[in-house]
This record gives structure tokens, C-alpha cells and sequence, in this order.
């Protein structure tokens, strides 16, 4: 391009911009692609992710997802949730699709996605989504006595638990 061209292109596209935001906004799939730099690239990192083992077996997933959500049959709220990460556990994994192709697909951002997949991975590792530390009993553990033979049979006689 020459400095002419060059100079006149400068001066139109605030006419272009300003007749493109009547036809777009902030919102469609054109204007979040070029935000999140969907149009920069070539490709996404499709097929590098690792794959857990237990993503490929529905009944694995079953068990994750009543495993994260125990009223899924009766609660509608829980059941709704848990259509949401079947949904996002078959995109992330089986797809291979980046966090931010999910959020366009199902209408979030891609923070959301980050948190919701970092939930999925927690609750699949037997730890509690809100913390990551593992599920269980809360507090100090109890003490474990152990029985001699002599202590056995003078319990036996007593009929007191100790």
C-alpha cells in the first residue's frame, strides 16, 4: 500500500467502525472471538490435552456427577447442574474444545469454565469442590484402642463397654 492508500484507509474506518457497531454488539460470536483471539490464531491446542481415564466411561461420570450432586433424581436445581457438567466434561474432554470455545458454546465466560472444569477435576479426585481438601469426616480422628487378650476376657465377665 502506498502512503496514499494507507492515509485514506485511516480515515475511513472510523465511518466503518461506527456502522459496524449498529450491525453488531458487544454480545455476538463476532465481536468474542475477536476479544478472546479466536481470529488471531490458526487453531486452537486441539487434541494436547490429557484425557482421565474415567471420563470415557458414562458410568464413571455417573458416579462423579451423583458423587458431586446426591439429590440429582429429586432435587431439579441439582439435576439442571449436573446436565451442565456432562455437558462440559463431554465438550473439555471428549471434544478437546479450549475453555473459552466452551464458553461461547454454552454462554458463559471463560472464567466460569476454568472454575466449573476445576470443580469437575475436584469432585473426580474424591475431594469437596469449594475447598479441594479430601472428603470425609470433619475434625479430630478418633483414638483407636488397642485390646490385649487380658482386657478382653475381664470385659467378657464385667459385660461393660469400654
Amino acid at each position: 500500500m502506498t502512503g496514499n492508500q494507507n492515509n485514506t484507509l485511516k480515515q475511513a474506518l472510523p465511518g466503518i467502525n461506527k456502522q459496524l457497531r449498529k450491525k453488531f454488539d458487544s454480545d455476538d460470536p463476532i465481536r468474542t472471538a475477536v476479544r478472546i483471539g479466536g481470529l488471531r490464531r490458526s487453531g486452537g491446542k486441539r487434541g494436547s490435552r490429557q484425557v482421565p481415564v474415567w471420563t470415557q466411561s458414562t458410568v464413571a461420570v455417573r458416579k462423579v456427577l451423583l458423587l458431586a450432586f446426591p439429590k440429582l433424581k429429586t432435587d431439579p436445581v441439582q439435576r439442571q447442574r449436573a446436565a451442565r457438567w456432562a455437558q462440559m466434561i463431554f465438550l473439555y474432554w471428549g471434544r478437546q474444545l479450549t475453555q473459552g470455545q466452551i464458553g461461547m458454546e454454552l454462554g458463559m465466560s471463560q472464567f466460569a469454565v476454568n472454575s466449573e472444569i476445576r470443580n469437575i477435576k475436584r469432585a473426580a479426585a474424591g475431594c469437596s469442590v469449594r475447598s479441594g481438601k479430601p472428603r470425609g469426616r470433619r475434625g479430630r480422628p478418633r483414638k483407636i484402642r488397642a485390646l490385649s487378650a487380658a482386657s478382653v476376657s475381664s470385659a467378657e465377665g464385667s459385660h461393660e463397654i469400654r
